[in-house]
């Protein structure tokens, strides 16, 4: 190869719901909702707004707060503001982007001012996802360990390369009959005992009576007559 050109391709990040813990109150003409993230130094890129309200404009502000514990001792900082709408013309706009901010908490507050809440309003934080990669030996086993509690295991592309595989068939076999594998008593195969072992018993038997015979009759003769 004489030379090589590469363009490169860049591709926007994704943008995924956060986990968290979320608590909305109306009054005085505003709606609060706040999120909780639980970890941290959550990453947080922007903010979906869904309402069942046909038509509005409302001014939304953003404040964050990185506090390890929930109370009145957070200190929140402005993280922007922005106007979402919806009309029956138009291109809706219910995205806010936030940049690449790192928060444990979020504050979101529509200014409703004379007009009604917005009707089945929800709010959803969305965080960038990220991407671990790296060069992976099969001899070695890794893990993934970072200060997110609720952080769910790796996964790899090992079942996405199987499910793509051409798979050729690499032997041909015939398997044998099938076989019963419940336990059975097991019978010891029939040994040939040879004649001689297997009448020793009633030979020595018959000996035995001969001999008490004999001794039987030797005794009567040698008792001398009365």
């Amino acid at each position: 190869i004489a030379g090589a050109s590469v363009t490169p391709q860049n591709v926007p990040a994704r943008l995924v719901p956060l986990e968290g813990t979320s608590a909305a109150r109306t009054s005085d003409g505003r709606t609060v909702v706040t999120f909780d993230f639980v970890t941290p130094n959550a990453n947080v890129g922007a903010v979906a707004f869904e309402s069942a309200t046909r038509e509005f404009s409302r001014r939304v502000t953003f404040e964050t707060a990185n506090a390890g514990v929930t109370g009145s001792d957070l200190v929140w900082e402005d993280a922007g503001a922005a106007t979402i709408s919806r009309f029956f013309a138009g291109r809706p706009e219910l995205t806010v982007d936030l940049g690449n901010r790192h928060a444990r908490m979020l504050r979101a507050t529509i200014q409703n001012g004379n007009d009604l809440p917005l009707a089945s309003l929800r709010v959803t934080p969305l965080g960038y996802e990220h991407h671990l990669i790296f060069r992976a030996d099969p001899a070695t086993a890794y893990r993934l360990l970072w200060d997110n509690p609720a952080a769910a295991a790796p996964t790899y592309d090992l079942a996405d390369l199987l499910a793509h595989e051409s798979w050729r068939p690499g032997a041909v076999a015939t398997l044998g009959a099938a076989a019963s594998t419940a336990l059975e008593t097991l019978q010891s195969p029939a040994r040939t005992t040879p004649w001689l072992q297997q009448a020793a018993l009633p030979i020595a038997l018959c000996i035995a009576f001969f001999a008490l015979g004999a001794i039987a009759l030797l005794s009567l003769r040698s008792k001398p007559s009365s």
